[in-house]
């Protein structure tokens, strides 16, 4: 997958090269080129897989050092989604 896309990105800074630096016109054959190579490029980057992974705390750690924690993971993390233990979220329960 990486060497694909890799050569999907040398092909299209060569055809930016092409087109600006020599300063050649859009002709009618390296713009579906271009078109061509973006969508293609597309459909492989768009295979990965996604992994979850699941954090279980110890049974003694206490409430305040949970909240601390989540509150540290939803703040900081860019990949936490924290929808779901949110206020008004379907996870959250308050005692």
């Amino acid at each position: 997958m990486a060497k694909a896309e890799s050569s999907f990105s040398i092909l299209i800074l060569f055809l930016l090269q092409v087109l600006f630096f020599h300063k050649v016109a859009l002709s009618s054959t390296i713009l579906p080129l271009l078109f061509l190579f973006f969508i293609l490029g597309r459909m492989e980057t768009s295979t990965v897989e996604c992994v979850k992974t699941w954090c279980v705390a110890k049974p003694s750690t206490s409430r305040e050092v949970l909240e601390n924690n989540l509150q540290y993971a939803c703040n900081n993390i860019n990949t936490m989604d924290c929808k779901e233990i949110q206020e008004g979220g379907p996870l959250l329960q308050t005692s």
